[in-house]
């Protein structure tokens, strides 16, 4: 049985209904601006006693790690939350033997910084900000603030270097 303090409780109820959702304040370490909406998915079952476990990383601003066996639903379940939550487009980081955690949060173009400085010097601009060659990757754009929080599917994780896994 549901009580009244138990449904306000629930943000995510995995029902696949679209709702508007106020998020309670944020802790002061968590603080987020505003995301982009999603486009429809399919309706999304999901157990009350995990349900639960999502509106507490919702609640606590926390990272979730859902792990089990394939075809369970996992990604299923990322994007339901996404969806549901109006949490903006579900970022996705694809990891395989070679992902490092520096290329999941950014890319730094060193040749195209050098080439436009050597330009800029040569046409006596000013050198380009360092920021324009700096490419965020999933993790890093998942980490930037925003007006809430963000979904990272991070997939094939067991499929990373053991040292990433360990770092995850």
């Amino acid at each position: 049985m549901t009580s009244a303090t138990d449904a306000e409780w629930r943000l995510f109820r995995g029902d696949g209904v679209p709702r508007s959702v106020a998020l309670p304040s944020a802790p002061p370490w968590r603080r987020f601006t505003p995301a982009r909406t999603m486009r429809p998915e399919l309706p999304y079952v999901i157990a009350p006693s995990h349900a639960d476990v999502v509106n507490a990383a919702l609640h606590l601003r926390r990272p979730l790690l859902v792990t089990g066996p394939a075809g369970t639903g996992k990604s299923s379940l990322a994007q339901a939350v996404a969806h549901e939550m109006s949490l903006g487009e579900l970022l996705r980081w694809p990891v395989n033997s070679r992902s490092t955690v520096k290329d999941a949060l950014y890319q730094y173009d060193a040749i195209g910084r050098l080439r436009e400085t050597t330009l800029s010097r040569d046409r006596g601009e000013r050198e380009p900000s360092i920021g324009t060659f700096i490419r965020l990757g999933p993790l890093g754009t998942a980490l930037v603030p925003s007006a809430g929080p963000r979904c990272l599917l991070i997939d094939e994780m067991d499929k990373g270097d053991v040292d990433l896994r360990t770092i995850c």
